[in-house]
């Protein structure tokens, strides 16, 4: 048999691309709705469970504890037949915390016709309207019956690292096999080589032709170290990721930056979504709530695509408590339909935030740009990015290109800092970028 499902994407801003779909697969429901999610703020969405619930359909919610005071305030006037379960602690930053960092919602799951609908974006109104990430939807009865498996498990208590030991638990949970292609779940946390990282660094051992990477929080260096190791091979290695987290002091996004100086023929290069935050295009600024001027668009992905016929993607970031204590899930699988979806994204990003790649070098205190005249009256803005908690991003250089050839000592601002070097067009658009590392001091 075959497996139908579809992948949507929120890759512009401002637009609502998920919400009509799980308002659609919510009022289908004639028996049950299972939701899962990390973070939910969306009334739209509150509303339609409650619906539901009015109609008999039983909706049984699970969110984390470190969420509940943004879950209390939503979730008030609470109807018969839907129930709250809190999970996990409520300091998220304790050492041993767990997260229950799942995102999915099954609809029907044990009838002949379920939907089940899992990705990467959590139900909260800004990030779908500005934080790139995507949604599965499926009526595959073997997937929502293995969803379905991970919810009753953590509706029992058996959640984070207690998961590990409930009978029946493994985080392969399966690997199956259809006429289009090969599907394996996996959920977190992982025990021993058993983990989503092991398959990740096993995935990454195995490419021949490309590396396409798109990845929220990258802080296990196994795991960049494996990426560094296939550049050095000769294997192109694309990464895009979020600003927010590539300079906090955990990143290894540092690291790979400072590996890429040293590997010829440009094989390992690393963007982030800079551009974004710093809004060239002014599209974000007008939406945003008077409360948040300074909103950070997350670039919401934990995925990876190897020589464009293999994609692994799912909630799970790049780090140990999301492979070892917190509850997340991913999936591998080589369905055309659902990698190319994927490397459609991954491409439409990797243009948007790059453009072409610029030559541009940094020696001591002086930024070389080289063929300056191809982009001659557009405007050379270097962007400082700073190291550490919190990070920032801030322009510190800029300047309308006219000769052949720019070389400019770039002001103090600069020192110091990661710089990302853009060429941007009249309209804001980014013509050519490149990330560069640290001008010294």
């Amino acid at each position: 048999r075959q497996f139908i499902a579809e992948i949507k994407f929120n890759n512009e801003q401002n637009q609502t691309p998920f919400t009509p779909v799980i308002t659609t697969a919510l009022r289908s429901a004639a028996h049950s709705i299972d939701l899962a999610m990390y973070s939910i703020d969306t009334p739209v969405l509150r509303d339609e469970l409650y619906a539901a619930a009015r109609r008999g359909v039983t909706v049984r919610i699970i969110v984390p504890a470190n969420k509940s005071e943004q879950h209390k305030r939503l979730f008030t006037n609470i109807p018969q037949n839907v129930s709250i379960t809190t999970v996990g602690k409520q300091d998220s930053s304790s050492p041993d915390a767990s997260l229950m960092h799942h995102k999915f919602v099954l609809i029907d799951a044990n009838t002949t016709q379920p939907t089940a609908i899992t990705g990467s974006v959590n139900w909260t109104k800004l990030q779908e309207l500005f934080d790139p990430s995507f949604l599965l939807i499926t009526h595959d009865q073997t997937v929502a019956k293995l969803y379905e498996e991970e919810f009753n498990r953590l509706i029992s208590g058996a959640s984070g690292v207690t998961k590990v030991r409930t009978s029946g638990y493994r985080p392969w949970a399966a690997q199956l096999t259809y006429q289009n292609g090969t599907l394996e779940l996996w959920w977190s946390p992982g025990v021993g080589e058993h983990t989503i990282k092991r398959r990740l660094i096993d995935l990454i051992a195995g490419a021949q032709h490309s590396i396409d990477v798109m990845v929220w929080q990258i802080t296990d260096r196994d795991i960049a170290n494996a990426l560094i190791l296939k550049a050095r091979q000769g294997i192109p290695v694309r990464i895009i990721t979020d600003d927010f987290n590539a300079w906090r002091n955990s990143s290894v996004v540092p690291m790979l930056l400072h590996a890429s100086q040293s590997i010829t023929g440009n094989t390992l290069e690393i963007l982030d979504d800079t551009a974004r935050t710093i809004d060239f295009s002014n599209t974000i600024k007008p939406y945003l709530p008077s409360n948040q001027p300074d909103f950070n668009s997350f670039f919401h992905h934990h995925a990876i695509l190897v020589d464009k016929t293999t994609l692994m993607a799912g909630t799970n970031n790049w780090s140990y408590q999301a492979n070892y204590r917190n509850d997340e899930s991913a999936f591998v699988t080589t369905m055309p339909n659902l990698v190319q979806s994927y490397q459609s994204s991954f491409d439409y990003h990797y243009l948007t935030l790059r453009g072409r790649l610029l030559d541009a070098t940094i020696l001591e205190q002086t930024l070389y740009v080289k063929s300056a005249n191809e982009y001659q009256g557009n405007e050379l803005t270097v962007v400082s990015e700073y190291i550490g908690n919190p990070p920032s991003a801030t322009v510190c250089y800029n300047t309308t290109l006219h000769s052949n050839e720019l070389s400019t000592i770039l002001p103090v601002g600069c020192k110091n800092h990661v710089l990302n070097v853009y060429v941007v067009g009249k309209n804001g658009e980014i013509i050519a970028n490149k990330l560069i590392g640290t001008l010294a001091p």
